[in-house]
Formats: C-alpha cells, sequence, structure tokens
C-alpha cells in the first residue's frame, strides 16, 4: 500500500516503488464490484466516486486537488464545491494499491475502501503531449534534488516537445526564480497564463516573481487576479498579504493572512507573514503567537525563531531572545545577522565574553559589518570595565551605548520571510503543490511557488 503524494507537482501513485503518472489511474472506483456496475448511480449513493487528474467527484461534490500539506508532505488539501454552489475544503490522504484505493480524511483513524472499475484512460494529446509530460516529471526530480538548472534545460525539452504545454512553461519559470532569474521567470509564467488565463496559480506564481523584483503593485495585480479566479486560494492570499504589508498597509493584510493560516494552520510562509503584520500594528503578543505557531509545523523556521528572538529582545526578554537566536544559528551557524542579535541580548545580559564572540563570528562573516563593529567595541567596554547594565538605563556611557545598540540592531529585520526558509523550497511561499488536469490536452502539473 503507498499513499498519493505530489512531490514536485507530480500527481503520481508510487506502486510498488515506481512512479506512474495519475493520468493513468483516472477513472471510477467503488466500495465493492456490484458498485462498478453503475458507476454513477453508485456515486449518487455514495458507494463510489471518480478520480480525475486534478481532483475527484464524489455524492453531490466537485473537488480540485490543490496543495500537499502535512509534516509527511502525505496529505492532500482539497477544495470541493457543492451542487448548491456551496464551497468547503478538506485535507486528506490518498493511498493505492493496484486496483484498491483507500480515502481516508486527515485525523480518520480508518479510511473508505475502493475498488478499481475497469481500466484508466490514457494521456489525451498525443505523442508529443505524452513525452513532454514524462520530460517534464524528470524535471520536477531535478527541482526537489536541488538541482535547478538542469530541471530548467528539463522543462525547455519538454516546451520543445509540445509548445503549447502551459503546465512546462510554468515549472521553467519556477526553476528561473529559484535561481534568482526573475525577469526570465516572469517571461515563462506569462506564457502559461497566455495559454490559460484562468489558472489561479499561475497569476500567483508570477505575483511571487514580480515581487522579487520588487514591483510591488504589479504584484499586487496579479494576486488580485488570482483571488478574482479562486477567492480561497492559499497562496494568493498570502501573496497579498505579504505585499500589502510592505507597502505599508500592515491592517490590510492581516485579513488574507488570517484567512490563509485559517484555510491551512500549517502554512509556515503565511504564519511568519502573519507575524510580521501582527508586530506592524503593535500586536506585539499575536505576533510571538504566530510565529510559535510556525515553529511547531516547521521548527527548523530559521526566519520564525529570529523574528520571535527580536520581539523577545525588543521587549527585554533577554534569556528568551538569546535562545532563539541560539535555535537560528543552530540552522545557520554563520548567519551574521543571527549573530549580531545574539551578541546585543549577550549584552543585555551583560555576558560581555559571549557577547564578544559572537560579534567577531558575524564580522567574520562581513569584515564591515557596521553594527557588529559597535557592538564589539561596547563588549570590549564591558570586559574592561565589568560595570552592570540597568535595564531602561538611558545615561551616557556603556548603558546607553548598548541601547543605542539595540535601536540600530533593529533596522536590520528582514522585511520578507525568505522564500527558502528551513532549506525547503518546496514550502516557498506556498503550502505546497497544486495540481491541475485538463483531460482534453493531457495531464499537467502546476507548482505553487509562492
Amino acid at each position: 500500500m503507498t499513499k498519493l503524494r505530489l512531490p514536485c507537482a507530480v500527481l503520481v501513485l508510487l506502486l510498488c516503488g515506481s512512479e506512474v503518472p495519475a493520468a493513468e489511474y483516472e477513472g471510477w472506483w467503488a466500495t465493492n464490484r456490484e458498485g462498478c456496475l453503475n458507476p454513477r448511480r453508485s456515486l449518487e449513493a455514495g458507494r463510489a466516486l471518480q478520480v480525475e487528474g486534478g481532483g475527484l467527484r464524489a455524492r453531490g461534490l466537485s473537488c480540485s486537488f490543490e496543495n500537499v500539506v502535512g509534516a509527511d508532505r502525505t496529505q492532500i488539501d482539497i477544495a470541493c464545491t457543492s451542487r448548491e454552489g456551496d464551497r468547503k475544503r478538506l485535507t486528506a490522504s490518498l493511498l493505492a494499491d493496484g486496483n484498491r484505493l483507500i480515502f481516508r480524511r486527515a485525523g480518520a483513524e480508518r479510511g473508505l475502501e475502493y475498488v478499481r472499475c475497469g481500466r484508466p484512460a490514457p494521456i489525451a494529446g498525443g505523442r508529443g503531449r505524452r513525452l513532454a509530460v514524462r520530460i517534464e516529471e524528470a524535471g520536477e526530480k531535478l527541482l526537489a534534488q536541488g538541482e535547478y538548472l538542469k530541471a530548467e534545460e528539463a522543462f525547455g525539452r519538454a516546451i520543445q516537445e509540445a509548445p503549447g504545454y502551459d503546465s512546462a512553461w510554468n515549472n521553467r519559470g519556477f526553476a528561473r526564480r529559484l535561481q534568482g532569474r526573475y525577469t526570465e521567470a516572469v517571461s515563462d509564467y506569462s506564457e502559461a497564463i497566455r495559454l490559460d488565463p484562468r489558472a489561479a496559480t499561475y497569476l500567483s506564481n508570477r505575483g511571487v516573481a514580480l515581487d522579487g523584483m520588487d514591483k510591488l503593485e504589479a504584484a499586487l495585480r496579479d494576486f488580485e487576479a488570482a483571488l478574482e479566479i479562486d477567492p480561497d486560494h492559499q497562496m494568493a492570499l498570502n501573496g497579498r498579504g505579504s505585499v500589502l504589508r510592505q507597502l505599508g498597509r500592515a491592517s490590510q493584510a492581516l485579513p488574507d493572512l488570517e484567512k490563509a493560516v485559517r484555510l491551512n494552520p500549517t502554512y509556515v510562509v503565511a504564519l511568519n507573514n502573519l507575524g510580521l503584520a501582527y508586530r506592524d500594528v503593535g500586536e506585539r503578543g499575536k505576533a510571538v503567537e504566530a510565529f510559535t505557531r510556525a515553529l511547531s509545523a516547521n521548527p527548523g523556521s530559521a526566519f520564525a525563531l529570529k523574528e520571535r528572538g527580536r520581539i523577545h529582545l525588543d521587549d527585554r526578554r533577554f534569556v528568551e531572545a538569546v535562545g532563539d537566536f541560539t535555535k537560528a544559528l543552530g540552522v545557520d551557524p554563520t548567519d551574521r545577522q543571527a549573530l549580531n542579535s545574539r551578541g546585543v541580548g549577550y549584552l543585555k545580559l551583560c555576558e560581555f565574553a559571549k557577547a564578544l564572540v559572537d560579534f567577531d563570528e558575524a564580522l567574520a562573516v562581513e569584515a564591515k559589518f557596521a553594527v557588529a563593529q559597535w557592538g564589539r567595541g561596547l563588549a570590549l567596554e564591558g570586559l574592561g570595565s565589568r560595570q552592570p547594565v540597568a535595564a531602561g538605563d538611558e545615561r551616557d556611557g556603556l548603558a546607553g551605548q548598548i541601547g543605542l545598540l539595540d535601536e540600530a540592531h533593529l533596522l536590520l529585520r528582514s522585511p520578507v520571510p525568505p522564500a527558502l526558509d528551513g532549506g525547503d523550497h518546496l514550502d516557498a511561499l506556498g503550502a505546497g503543490r497544486v495540481v491541475r488536469t485538463h483531460h482534453t490536452v493531457g495531464h499537467r502539473h502546476t507548482l505553487p511557488q509562492a
């Protein structure tokens, strides 16, 4: 029994150790063989479902696979619409073993078991499209391995085989964005959008690239266009919230970010953005809570550790601040900002020798790091004077200088959570991988890249 996983946006079933495109598993599944005699009637009775490349149909519901979620990346965020037009979301795992399929909702001890009715339809679109899909899947594996240039080349070959294959353009844009080549990424995303103007994910992906170019107003337009298509698109909600905050409109950003994490409580980057927005509007306690939630979902989020540590430092919880910066340095021992910030914390605790070590290490990373140079001087002065530094002391001298250093340290904040926070490019600014399929043109994959 193997789980349906969506690594790098490829909807595949891992069957006996070999990867099989999910398009080959499309079709009807029923709770028993009798249900296969009339699968449509069985579907209406709740005893069958129809799996499609980008989603499934169940009794009274039409659903699409949205994002891969969960720590082990085996659960799928599924968006469903009822006949009455009501929208709902659920999280589930799909497990397959030959002609058997198990659908299990998150938190459930047992799942619903189905048997396959007949054989699946082949991938549409002709030999060129089928070959492009296989090449694209190889490129997605390279992305997962961090081989961004090789992945880009693979997606380029897929485009040569099928120039109208929008997903390949989208994925090549992702590979280029991961290399910091935003202009080329925007060009690829734009072609994907031209081929499928209703793909909210493509619009969101282009918005992320435009954000990376500091073209915030253009990025905002893309995120808003994506949300016009899908008001619950998590990546677009996070993207618009992040851009609004960067534009100084944090209070307007909060509803988007709160909705994004409500839809996906383990959406780490949205939680980080939510923490920044709360901080910007002065809700410091809520900011700490948001960063703590991000760390519950991903304990290795250096960004959340540093931002929570800075709030602790600002609010004179120096021991807690040092603890967070120490954990962040466990992720990246050469992070000059974390070294500098922990050095400030040690200064506040009058642990001047430890502060000196941190400032020296920060300067070893960047010799002209002015704030660390200043902190090093204060640490040396503290070692010479051995005078205690009273909290809140604003007099001239060492205590006052440390206060000024603290103010300078505040200027070092990162404006947005890094796209590769924690070293996992699969999370990026998005919650996982989005899968979309048009049966008229064959199996398609899309990568959420916000």
